[in-house]
């Protein structure tokens, strides 16, 4: 691939890829978000959330509330805060048909030059017989006034990538950190 189709690849589809963040509908409530945006395409009940359109499911911890954020389905743990402490899912098109092997090594060199940006892993692991890559990062990013940690984990169904993303501020990982692995932990890849 040419320099510059790599180059204009990485800034409209890789970083937003890895970098998900909060944004979108100002209403709060499921109807009204419904309505703002699109057709619900997931439920959140006992705490199992589950988008059906993806096949997955996953636990999500006591307290944390439905929410869409443009494209983006979740949950958060106070809506008024959703960049704040978030799980929420997107599909992207993968327009290269990059394998995971692939989508990993640009992945991590989209987050390795990412400013105020520190990845601190990227694994490889399976889920229900699917691989799937999961990126452990940390940082402050534009617009944000604290240090967010993220966990983003990716698949590939059909010509899509499928991106799971947790997002939590920093300075909350000792209280909520523990609840968010146990969420990404119960995640079921065979909800339909």
């Amino acid at each position: 691939m040419s320099s510059f189709l790599r180059a204009f690849y990485l800034l409209m589809f890789a970083i937003p890829a890895v970098l998900l963040l909060a944004g979108g509908p100002k209403s709060s409530t499921r109807q009204e978000v419904a309505t703002e945006t699109r057709m619900v395409e997931s439920t959140l009940e006992s705490n199992l959330w589950t988008v059906p359109k993806y096949g997955l499911s996953l636990r999500v911890p006591t307290g944390w509330a439905w929410m869409v954020n443009g494209n983006r389905e979740g949950v958060c743990l106070e809506p008024n805060r959703r960049d704040r402490a978030s799980l929420n899912v997107i599909a992207l098109p993968n327009f290269f048909r990059k394998n995971l092997i692939q989508l990993e090594a640009e992945n991590v060199d989209a987050l390795r030059v990412t400013p105020g940006i520190q990845l601190d892993s990227s694994r490889r692991l399976a889920v229900d017989g699917v691989d799937i890559l999961r990126f452990d990062y940390h940082g402050r990013q534009p617009g944000l006034d604290s240090d967010m940690r993220y966990i983003c984990m990716v698949w590939i169904v059909g010509n899509k990538q499928v991106i799971l993303t947790a997002q939590l501020e920093d300075s909350r990982w000792a209280e909520l950190g523990q609840g968010v692995e146990d969420a990404l932990a119960s995640l079921d890849l065979t909800a339909r």
